[in-house]
């Protein structure tokens, strides 16, 4: 397997959006195992009928999915926001945000742990 998927799971998404409180939310990683998606040449597709430990875990921690990550074995990175997780009018700024936990994530993080000034 030569790559690694994730849900970026996010507290507070809704509210935060609506009152434009970006400050409220918070997120964290939910990392998949091979058997909850087929890897394919263009990204990855999940099989829903493997993901009841994510939905259990997401529930129980009021947590609500924004989007897949996808990084390469050499560390680099794509992503996707979940559409039907965000109104239509909160898209745009609900991918900036997708965005930003994900570069704070697998770079800000990982530099920071690692003793490193940037990433």
């Amino acid at each position: 397997m030569s790559k690694r998927v994730a849900v970026l799971l996010m507290r507070n998404l809704a509210d935060a959006l609506q009152r434009n409180d970006l400050a409220a939310v918070t997120s964290e990683l939910y990392w998949l195992g091979p058997e909850q998606y087929l890897e394919l040449d263009e990204g990855v597709q999940l099989l829903p009928n493997n993901s009841e430990q994510l939905i259990a875990y997401a529930q129980a921690n009021d947590l609500h999915p924004l989007g897949i990550v996808i990084v390469g074995e050499d560390g680099d990175w794509g992503h996707v926001l979940i559409e039907e997780a965000v109104a239509p009018e909160h898209r745009e700024i609900a991918r900036r945000l997708l965005h930003w936990h994900l570069h704070l994530w697998l770079c800000v993080v990982p530099a920071a742990t690692a003793g490193e000034a940037d990433c």
